[in-house]
Parts: structure tokens; C-alpha cells; sequence
């Protein structure tokens, strides 16, 4: 009997206390949330079910011209010369696979690569040069840039190895090290500059694929990468630009006829949103191929400082501009992420602490009648706010299913992108994600846009960031190369 009464007193605490919970839940401004959140979560399982139906009818197209042998357009003419461009830092855990990928590179005109570093003592210096003698027929060069000081190391690199490169290439490709490419990525790219001379550019996107004994922090910064992906994958012409993937005419860099190169070198941090903001200014038009996604292997170990220096620099990179209109582009991109980040992360923590709330009050209502023999049905409306605020518990369960077709759609995306990775590259080794990989991906997502308001509120407070042992001041959108850190080696992923 004491045990009996001392659970009754304890579920009475427990009812007290979920009563208070539940009124805090049913607030008004937590049905404003799940609309918000519903808008959110329901635009990125659109963006994704879109995309989806774009990568697969990609994939279907180049099987049946595998098949059936149907040739492109482009086959009709030869290839223009391009210079591959790869600013590179250190050598990491895919750098020679990836480097390997680029070298195999399946291009039928003159091709270049030009792989630079800033210092002959990196790290990569040997293992390139050995990954050249292993493929004489490539013409590929390792160049010294030497260290930065009016713009970010990458940027240094990328305007040394353009000064490096053949004049006569009608095509530059900036290239980030840390990417695997598809054997005829480069090749592609250049048809679709090649059959439509109104675009300026082209450019594409990774896709993250981390090992499976990945930690969360890995995943976190997948669950960032993911959304922007939808912008290169809906359409063929986008607004923005991805810098690890960028082939420009090679006539607009010589003359800079449209200060990309200026904007750059002075002060320059992201080069991917100067080319964009440039591109908006003039009315350049940006293709994105559907073939240009390329694989992205993550290393499995990652810190959470780490996670958090990723995540600041490219909060920083929002604070630092070359134009006017570049800062607006800037300036309405981070209140984009700010507003967007807390629409996605607040409403799944509500829905989670709703459900749970539910579990415990149903097992609150099951009790009652076990210890007491009550009639306990007329607890259940008072467990599930069905008659106090059933407007925002089954605004919970829309909320829910809402989250369940948006990762059904990153689900078959994911599944998508993979097969188009088959099809791209028929020999390499894809494999497909587990289950497990969707669980911590949805950790990642939350976690993720919990920090991002965070992280850019500090960053906005903080002219300072490291990026590559780098340390870099911005002051009026421009930043100065403060000199190197040696605190060691920080995780490395592409801004």
C-alpha cells in the first residue's frame, strides 16, 4: 500500500507538471512555429522530391545512350583546350584517390592541370609528383604561390595558377582537390559552354558521403550541404555558385571584364559568391548541369571544434563582400539561413517533446487504473490536449507527417544521386548508405541548425577566423591574411 501511494503522489507530481508543459505548449506562438516549421521542412522535401525526379531522369538518359548509343551533340566537334586549376593545402585521407580521378580525366581536346600550393614544404608535393610519373601522358605541373596577404589563401592560389596556365585555353576550370570526379565530368561541362555560347559559366555541387562509423559532427555538416544542394539540382541555370566546381571563359578572366579578378585580389575571401554576386550584377547566366554532382568523401573523424570552425567560416564568409549588391546578396543570404535554420530545428524539437510528452501521459493514464481501478477515460483528453489546444497537437501530427515525406524525399534523392554516380563513373565503388546513416543525418539536421543562428550572430561580433592554420581579419567586407597558426592540423573541408 505505501508503494501504491507513494506512486500515486509521483504520478500527481508528474500530471502537474506535464499539465504545465502542455499549457507552454499551447501557446499561440507555438502554432506560429509549426507553420513555419511545416513551410520549411514541407519546401525541403519538395526541393528534394524535384530534384529527385531531375537526377533520375539524368541517370535514365545517359543509360539509354549507354545502351543504345546515342550520341550527343557536342560529339559532333572537337573540345576546346581547358586548364584545371586546384589550389591545394596538405594531403588528407582521399587526396589521392580524388587527385587520381582528376588526372584519369576522359576529355578529347588538349587538357592541362595546374595543382598549387604555397609552399614547396607541403605535404602534397611529393605525393603529386609521384602521382604524375605514374600518368606521363597528363600534363600536369605543381606550382609555388607563396603566401597570401590581400585576399584567402585560396584565392591566391587560384589567381597564380590562372597566371600559370595556357594562354591559349578557352576554358578555366577552378577545381577543389577534395572532390572526386566522374571520368567525364570535365567533358561535360564543356559541351553544355560549348552548345550554348549565352552562358558565362558552369558549375555543380558534392554530395557528402560520409564512412559509416562516422560521429555526429560529420553528419552535421552533411545536414548543412544537403538544402543548398536543391539549388543545383532543380534547373539547369541557377543564380549561385559552388567554388569547388567552377569553368569560366577564359576570355573574361584575361581582360576581367567583369572585375571578378579585382574583386578577388582585393580583399577577396569566398571567390564562389564574388563570381556569383559578379554574375548577378552583369546578367551573366550560371549553367549547373544535372551531371555535375560529385562525390565527396568526409573523413570520419571530426570534433566538434572543428564543427564549429567549419561552420563559422562559412558564416564569416557572409560578412565579406566586394560590392555594394554583393553585401545585400550577402547580408539577405545570412538572414535567409538565420530565419530558415530556426523554422527547421525549433519545430522538430517541439514535435519531439510533444511526443514524448504523450508517452509519458499515456503511460500516466494506464497506471491510474492499474493502482486505482479508476475509470480512465476521461484522462485521455486532458493527456493529449485534445479539448485545451487540439489545434496545436494535431497541428504536431501534420508536423510529423510533413517531416516524414520530406525524408522519404531525401531518402530517394539520396538514392538517385547514386545511381547517377553509376552511370557517371561505371567503375568505381559506390556504396549505397544504411539506415543508420539516415538516423544520425536527422541528428546532424537539428544540431546543425540549432548552432547556425548561434554561430552567425557570433561571427557578425567577431572579425576573426582560421581557416587552413590561416588566421584572417575582415574589415568593410575585405580581408587581410593575418599569418599562419600552428596550433595544428583542423579538419578540412571546401569553404
Amino acid at each position: 500500500m505505501a508503494g501504491t501511494a507513494a506512486l500515486q503522489r509521483l504520478a500527481a507530481c508528474l500530471w502537474t507538471l506535464l499539465d504545465w508543459t502542455g499549457a507552454a505548449l499551447c501557446h499561440p506562438l507555438v502554432a506560429v512555429l509549426q507553420v513555419a516549421g511545416a513551410l520549411a521542412l514541407g519546401g525541403l522535401g519538395a526541393g528534394w522530391i524535384l530534384a529527385t525526379q531531375k537526377r533520375s531522369g539524368e541517370a535514365k538518359r545517359l543509360r539509354e545512350e549507354r545502351i543504345y548509343g546515342r550520341p550527343r551533340p557536342a560529339q559532333a566537334f572537337d573540345l576546346p583546350a581547358v586548364s584545371v586549376i586546384l589550389p591545394v593545402r596538405g594531403v588528407h585521407s582521399h587526396s589521392c584517390s580524388n587527385w587520381t580521378s582528376h588526372l584519369r580525366a576522359e576529355y578529347k581536346g588538349p587538357l592541362e592541370f595546374i595543382f598549387v600550393v604555397d609552399s614547396a614544404k607541403d605535404s602534397a608535393v611529393p605525393e603529386l609528383k609521384q602521382l604524375f610519373r605514374d600518368h606521363p601522358d597528363v600534363n600536369a605541373s605543381v606550382e609555388i604561390s607563396g603566401p597570401a596577404t590581400t585576399c584567402s589563401q585560396k584565392i591566391h592560389n587560384q589567381h597564380y595558377g590562372l597566371c600559370r596556365s595556357a594562354r591559349d585555353s578557352k576554358y578555366v576550370l577552378f577545381l577543389d582537390d577534395d572532390v572526386q570526379l566522374h571520368p567525364r565530368s570535365i567533358q561535360l561541362l564543356a559541351e553544355v559552354l560549348e552548345l550554348d555560347s549565352s552562358k558565362f559559366m558552369a558549375t555543380g555541387f558534392p554530395f557528402d558521403i560520409p564512412p559509416v562509423d562516422s560521429g555526429l559532427p560529420v553528419y552535421c555538416i552533411m545536414a548543412f550541404h544537403m538544402p543548398l544542394l536543391i539549388a543545383f539540382s532543380v534547373c539547369q541555370e541557377t543564380k549561385f555558385v559552388w567554388g569547388g566546381c567552377m569553368m569560366i571563359r577564359r576570355e573574361a578572366l584575361d581582360t576581367d571584364a567583369y572585375g571578378i579578378l579585382e574583386a578577388w585580389t582585393d580583399g577577396g575571401y569566398s571567390d564562389d559568391l564574388i563570381v556569383a554576386a559578379k554574375c548577378s550584377e552583369h546578367n551573366l547566366r550560371i549553367a549547373a548541369p544535372l551531371t555535375a554532382v560529385f562525390p565527396q568523401r568526409l573523413d570520419a573523424v571530426c570534433s566538434w571544434s572543428s564543427f564549429w570552425n567549419y561552420l563559422r567560416r562559412q558564416m564569416f564568409v557572409l560578412d565579406t563582400y566586394a560590392s555594394s549588391q554583393n553585401r545585400r546578396i550577402n547580408y539577405s543570404l545570412a538572414a535567409a539561413h538565420f530565419v530558415a535554420s530556426c523554422a527547421v530545428a525549433l519545430p522538430i524539437l517541439e514535435a519531439l517533446l510533444r511526443v514524448v510528452l504523450w508517452q509519458i501521459e499515456l503511460v500516466l493514464v494506464l497506471t491510474r487504473h492499474v493502482f486505482s481501478g479508476e475509470d480512465a477515460s476521461l484522462d485521455w483528453p486532458r493527456a493529449f490536449q485534445l479539448s485545451s489546444c487540439s489545434a496545436q497537437s494535431w497541428g504536431t501530427v501534420a508536423y510529423l507527417v510533413i517531416w516524414l515525406v520530406a525524408h522519404i524525399g531525401f531518402m530517394r534523392m539520396t538514392g538517385a544521386i547514386f545511381d547517377l554516380f553509376r552511370e557517371l563513373s561505371p567503375e568505381a565503388d559506390v556504396r549505397e548508405v544504411d539506415f543508420m546513416h539516415f538516423v544520425r543525418f536527422w541528428a546532424g539536421m537539428v544540431v546543425s541548425n540549432l548552432t547556425l543562428p548561434v554561430c552567425l550572430a557570433y561571427t557578425m561580433l567577431h572579425d576573426r577566423v582560421t581557416w587552413s592554420e590561416v588566421s584572417y581579419v575582415k574589415s568593410g567586407g575585405k580581408v587581410v591574411c593575418k599569418g599562419r597558426e600552428t596550433s595544428g592540423r583542423e579538419w578540412k573541408l571546401p569553404p
